[in-house]
Formats: structure tokens, sequence, C-alpha cells
């Protein structure tokens, strides 16, 4: 059995009685990994916010930078 994790209270009232120990155990385990996996992706979620955001930022600056160098008609769009 996993203990010391948020999973195990809940997991042991919802199997009681219900799964052979081995099993409940085991299904213990797999909703505390997969739980950590959660986290982990979360963690990966919020640092993918900061890099788009950095993206988003470079591509304005290089918006701004070519609409500075090409001159209105050159692009093929009219002014």
């Amino acid at each position: 059995m996993v203990h010391g994790t948020t999973g195990d209270t809940m997991c042991q009232s919802m199997w009681h009685g219900e799964i052979p120990g081995e099993q409940r155990d085991r299904l213990d385990l797999l909703i505390v990994r997969q739980h950590e996996r959660f986290n982990a992706l979360e963690a990966l979620m919020e640092q993918q916010t900061v890099i788009n955001a950095g993206a988003q930022t470079t591509l304005a600056r290089i918006e701004t930078l070519l609409a500075r160098l090409i001159p209105p008609g050159e692009n093929g769009r009219d002014a």
C-alpha cells in the first residue's frame, strides 16, 4: 500500500472490501502515479504558457520590423 498520499485515503474508502488486497494496492499505486503525472503535466503547461508569450512578443517585434522595412504596396497588399 502506498501511504502518505492524497489518493491513499480516497482509494481505501472506495475499494475497501470490494477488491482483494493485492489488486487494491496496485490500483492505489496506479492512482498515485497518475496524480504525479498530472502534476508534472501541469508544470509543463505552465512553462509552455511562458514560452508561448515570449514567442508572441517576438512575432510582434518581427512584424513591426517588417512593416518598417517593406514599403507599402511591395508586400502584395495596398496600404
